[in-house]
């Protein structure tokens, strides 16, 4: 559905945002559906948007800022923490991993903070914490967490910090691989596979050239048929 609106002959607009800055974006990175994530980001979302803080009184009529809360896409499916592949996806389409709410709370803070919640183990189980169904589920997720998501959440987005980047951390095989040549010419190493005596066997450039088309885990699938809609 959300591909048919996107390529309709008067396609919907990815990035429309409301008064306060919300937009699909921010509702799909809650859920655990990297795909639809995948699209609004490749049919031009911003994975950046931020939320806009918007004024409040308090019962003596004093004015304070409000800051929505979570309010980066990231920092929303951190909050949420029910697809790790969600948070790859974002981070692959130039999400800021590092940027920081007004309380200073980064993404992987928002992740760290789910921890204290119910765990289950399948979205189905959330039945036993007393919802009806799924979807009423999800709209309380503050009250539950899928066991093991949020973990891996937090070990992904620490990765990536400690790498500088998320090209860095993604690319990090890439330079292991450019020294092992340099190695490897100077018989100071020997690959231990044909495939990786037959890369380092190649001129340097042409090694780097290969392993910029060479996809790894790290990296999030391509979206299925996604190519012939850009």
């Amino acid at each position: 559905m959300v591909r048919l609106l996107l390529t309709a002959a008067r396609p919907a607009k990815a990035n429309f945002a409301n008064e306060g800055g919300w937009t699909a974006l921010y509702a799909a990175a809650r859920t655990p559906n990297p795909d639809v994530v995948a699209l609004l980001c490749d049919f031009g979302a911003d994975a950046n948007a931020a939320m806009r803080p918007k004024t409040e009184y308090d019962s003596d009529g004093e004015p304070y800022v409000d800051e929505p809360n979570p309010p980066t896409p990231l920092m929303c499916a951190a909050d949420f923490s029910l697809s790790l592949e969600t948070v790859r996806v974002l981070l692959s389409r130039g999400a800021d991993f590092a940027a920081m709410d007004s309380m200073g709370r980064s993404a992987e803070d928002y992740a760290r903070e789910t921890l204290g919640r119910p765990a289950v183990k399948e979205l189905c189980d959330v039945v036993e914490l007393g919802f009806e169904s799924a979807r009423q589920a999800l709209a309380h997720t503050e009250e539950w967490r899928l066991a093991g998501e949020g973990e891996r959440i937090i070990e992904l987005l620490a990765a990536v910090r400690a790498a500088g980047s998320w090209k860095r951390y993604v690319g990090a095989w890439r330079v292991q691989l450019l020294l092992l040549q340099r190695l490897s010419a100077n018989d100071r190493a020997v690959p231990r596979t044909e495939l990786m005596e037959r890369l380092v066997d190649l001129p340097p450039p042409l090694v780097g050239k290969v392993a910029s088309y060479w996809r790894t885990e790290r990296e999030p699938p391509l979206l299925r048929e996604a190519s012939k809609f850009l």
